[in-house]
């Protein structure tokens, strides 16, 4: 199946007049598959805050569902963007755990998306053990807060839903 994303994803990006310096399909888990793409196209192709690489993802991902009939999922990375992206938000979140250290108990972080906040939650879960983060409010509102902990406590999910 990765043949035929690449060649899809050369028939696209072709027909939009994108210079494709290289084009390579990595398969993830569970049906995503990552197009790695260079050109010198990027800053079209990403545009300001990386809206149209959200748009592109979903427009391959229906188009090419819709001539294979084959649930998909497409993770569009141009020159490494969005690598370099997620590398920035865990240097960012770095350094806000480290306020924490001080005499901060708690931070408040920016607005993210909902992929964003589950990067930050896993990163921190898996490097911080004495760091929880928490999601509140609702929606577009919706935010993360790092808090400071004693002890190494896990969250935990009664089955049930008696307890968290």
């Amino acid at each position: 199946m990765s043949n035929d994303i690449l060649e899809f994803a050369q028939d696209f990006f072709s027909k939009l007049h994108v210079q494709i310096e290289s084009l390579e399909i990595l398969k993830n888990d569970n049906n995503v598959y990552t197009i790695h793409l260079q050109s010198d196209d990027s800053s079209i192709l990403i545009w300001p805050h990386w809206a149209n690489i959200e748009a592109l993802q979903r427009i391959i991902t229906m188009l090419y569902a819709s001539k294979n009939d084959e649930k998909i999922k497409i993770r569009l990375e141009i020159n490494d963007y969005l690598q370099a992206k997620e590398q920035k938000l865990y240097s960012y979140i770095d350094s806000r755990i480290s306020s924490l250290s001080g005499e901060w108990d708690s931070y408040l972080l920016p607005k993210y998306s909902s992929y964003e906040r589950k990067k930050v939650h896993s990163y921190i879960a898996k490097n911080y053990p004495n760091i929880q983060s928490k999601s509140s409010w609702e929606w577009i509102e919706r935010r993360m807060k790092l808090i400071k902990t004693t002890t190494n406590a896990k969250l935990t999910i009664d089955i049930d839903w008696d307890t968290i």
